[in-house]
C-alpha cells in the first residue's frame, strides 16, 4: 500500500488534534471537578443526574415552604399567647368585681379595664404576618377578618379555608387557622349544657355550672328546675255528685287555673284523691302553663312549668248545668278542693269565689320540678341547699335560697364566639352597677360568663396545642428533606464527581501520548528519499 506525503501529513495532524481534545478534556475535568462535562459522556448518568437535581430542587422548595410555614406559625402562636393573658386578665377582673367587698365605682372601673381588654382582643384578632397579610383571615389574606357593629357585636369577614402548605412529596402542613376555628368556635357552659337563672328570680339561688353523669341518659333537650309553691288543696271524701232536688236540677263544679278548665264534675265521681287532683291538673298544663306536683307529707304544690314568675290564678265555680234559667238556691254551699266556698243565691245560675286563689311566689320554696322543653314534667323533690339534683344523666345544685316561682335553666352547650363571652361578662358587671339589689341574679351571670370563658380559653389553648404538633411536624419534616437532599446530593456526587487519582494519571499518561506523537510527527515530517541517494 503506497502512502502519500498528504496522507502521511494528515495523519499525523489527526493523530496531534485527537490526543489534544482528550489532554483538554482532562484538564477541563481537572479545573471543574465534574467527571461529566457534557450528557454525551454519560447519558445514562446525565440522565439519573438531571432527575437527581430536579429531586433536589423539589426539596429545598419544600424546605423553603417549611421555613414560611414556621414564620406565620411562629406569629400566630405569639398572638395567641397574648390571647390568652388577656383573657386570664379578664377572668381575674371577674372574680374580683364578684367580691362582695367591691362598690359600684370599683366596679365601674373594673368595667372599664374590661373593655379595653375587649378591644385588645379584638386588635389581637385582626393581626398580620411578616408579609402584610391577616392571620386569621382564612385564604382571603388582604381581608380584615373582624369587624365591630354597629349594633354591638362582631363580625367575622374571613372564610372558614385554612392554608396548607407543601412541605414533601407526600406532607402538607397547615400554615394558620381561620378566625373561625379560633375566635368564633368554642363551647357555652361545660361543652355540654349550660345553666342560666330566670330574670324574674326573686329569690338568693345561684345555680352551680354542673356535670354530666351518664352522657348517653342525657337527650340534649332544654330542662327548667322551677321552684314551687304549696297550695292548701285537699281531697277528703270528695265533693261528691251535686244534686238539688228542690229545683230539679245538677249543679257543676269545676276548678280553672289561669283561665283555663282543669276539672269539672257533674253527677259523675268526684275526685277521690290529691293524686287525681294533680294529673288533671298536669293533663292541662300545655294550655294553662302550670304543673302540680306531691310531696312526700302529701302536701299539693303548684307551679308555673316556663318558670315566667307570673302568679298562678285558681278559680272554682258552682253552675247549674240542667236549666240555665234556674237559679242555683242559696242552700247550695260547696267546699271545694281549694277551699273556696260557693253558696248559691236566687238570682244567679253560678256561683264563682268572690276572689280568686293567687299564688304569687316570693317566699321561700320547699320543692323543686324538672319539665323538659315541652313541659312534661321530668321528676321532683325536696329543695335542699347544696343537694345534688339529678335527672337525665345531668347533675347540678342550687346555692342559696331560691324563692316559689323562680326557674332555672339547664339547655344544651352552643357554640359562642369569644368576643360575645367577653361582652356578656363586662354587662354582668355593668348591670350589676346598675342595679344593686340583684346579687343572686348578677352571681348566676358571672358563673355563666367565668364557665364560657373558661371554654373560650381551653378552646384557645387546643388552638395552640395544634399549632405546637404542626411545629413540631415542620421540624420533623425539615430533617427527613435535609436527609433527602444530602442522599440526593452523594448520588449526583457519584454521577457526576471527578476521580482526581484516575484523572491525573489518564492526564500524565495523555501528555505522554501527545509528547510521542510530536515527536513522531516531526520526525515522519523529515522523511525524504533525498535523504538515501548518495
Amino acid at each position: 500500500m503506497r502512502i502519500s506525503t498528504q496522507q502521511i501529513q494528515r495523519l499525523g495532524t489527526q493523530t496531534l488534534m485527537e490526543q489534544q481534545s482528550k489532554l483538554s478534556k482532562t484538564q477541563m475535568q481537572l479545573s471543574t471537578g465534574r467527571r461529566i462535562l457534557t450528557p454525551a459522556d454519560d447519558p445514562v448518568a446525565s440522565e439519573q443526574s438531571l432527575q437527581l437535581r430536579r429531586t433536589l430542587d423539589r426539596i429545598l422548595q419544600y424546605q423553603s415552604n417549611a421555613n414560611q410555614a414556621e414564620m406565620r406559625l411562629n406569629t400566630e402562636e405569639g398572638v395567641l399567647d397574648n390571647v390568652e393573658l388577656q383573657l386570664q386578665r379578664m377572668r381575674e377582673l371577674a372574680i374580683q368585681a364578684a367580691n362582695g367587698t367591691q362598690t359600684n365605682e370599683t366596679r365601674h372601673m373594673i368595667s372599664a379595664e374590661m373593655r379595653q381588654i375587649l378591644d385588645q382582643v379584638i386588635d389581637l384578632s385582626n393581626s398580620t404576618d411578616g408579609n402584610g397579610e391577616y392571620l386569621f383571615s382564612g385564604t382571603k389574606g388582604h381581608t380584615q377578618p373582624f369587624t365591630i357593629q354597629a349594633g354591638g357585636g362582631v363580625s367575622y369577614d374571613g372564610d372558614q379555608t385554612q392554608r396548607f402548605i407543601q412541605i414533601g412529596d407526600q406532607r402538607q402542613v397547615s400554615a394558620g387557622d381561620t378566625g373561625y376555628d379560633v375566635f368564633m368556635d368554642s363551647w357555652t357552659g361545660n361543652s355540654v349544657f349550660r345553666v342560666s337563672a330566670g330574670e324574674n328570680n326573686t329569690g338568693s339561688g345561684v345555680i352551680d355550672p354542673g356535670s354530666v353523669t351518664n352522657h348517653q341518659e342525657y337527650d340534649g333537650d332544654t330542662y327548667e328546675v322551677v321552684f314551687a309553691e304549696a297550695t292548701e288543696a285537699a281531697v277528703g271524701t270528695g265533693i261528691g255528685i251535686i244534686d238539688d232536688p228542690a229545683n230539679n236540677n245538677v249543679l257543676e263544679y269545676r276548678i280553672e287555673i289561669n283561665g283555663f278548665e282543669v276539672y269539672s264534675q257533674g253527677e259523675g265521681p268526684a275526685l277521690s284523691s290529691l293524686e287525681d287532683l294533680r294529673d288533671s291538673i298536669n293533663e292541662r298544663s300545655h294550655q294553662t302553663g302550670v304543673l302540680a306536683d306531691i310531696d312526700e307529707e302529701g302536701n299539693l304544690f303548684l307551679a308555673n312549668n316556663s318558670g315566667s314568675g307570673e302568679p298562678i290564678e285558681i278559680q272554682e265555680f258552682l253552675t247549674d248545668v240542667t236549666d240555665p234559667l234556674v237559679s242555683i238556691d242559696s242552700d247550695d254551699v260547696v267546699t271545694g278542693y281549694f277551699g273556696t266556698v260557693l253558696q248559691g243565691d236566687d238570682s244567679s245560675t253560678e256561683v264563682t269565689s268572690a276572689e280568686p286563689i293567687v299564688l304569687s311566689g316570693g317566699a321561700p320554696a320547699e320543692r323543686y320540678i324538672i319539665v323538659n322543653s315541652g313541659g312534661d314534667l321530668i321528676t321532683s323533690g325536696k329543695y335542699e341547699e347544696e343537694a345534688a339534683i339529678a335527672f337525665q344523666g345531668l347533675k347540678t345544685k342550687i346555692n342559696g335560697t331560691p324563692n316559689a316561682g323562680d326557674h332555672f335553666v339547664v339547655e344544651p352547650s352552643r357554640r359562642q364566639d369569644i368576643f360575645t363571652t367577653l361582652q356578656s361578662m363586662i354587662d354582668a358587671v355593668e348591670g350589676r352597677v346598675d342595679n344593686d339589689h340583684d346579687n343572686a341574679g348578677f352571681r348566676d351571670r358571672i358563673n355563666n360568663a367565668l364557665m364560657d370563658l373558661d371554654q373560650g380559653m381551653q378552646h384557645i389553648g387546643e388552638v395552640r396545642a395544634q399549632i405546637g404538633a404542626r411545629l413540631n411536624s415542620l421540624d420533623g419534616q425539615r430533617n427527613a428533606n435535609d436527609h433527602f437532599a444530602l442522599q440526593a446530593q452523594e448520588l449526583i456526587s457519584d454521577l457526576e464527581d471527578l476521580d482526581y487519582a484516575e484523572a491525573i494519571s489518564r492526564f500524565n499518561l495523555q501528555m505522554v501520548g501527545l509528547q510521542a506523537a510530536q515527536q513522531t510527527y516531526v520526525k515522519t515530517q523529515g522523511l525524504s528519499l533525498f535523504n538515501y541517494i548518495g
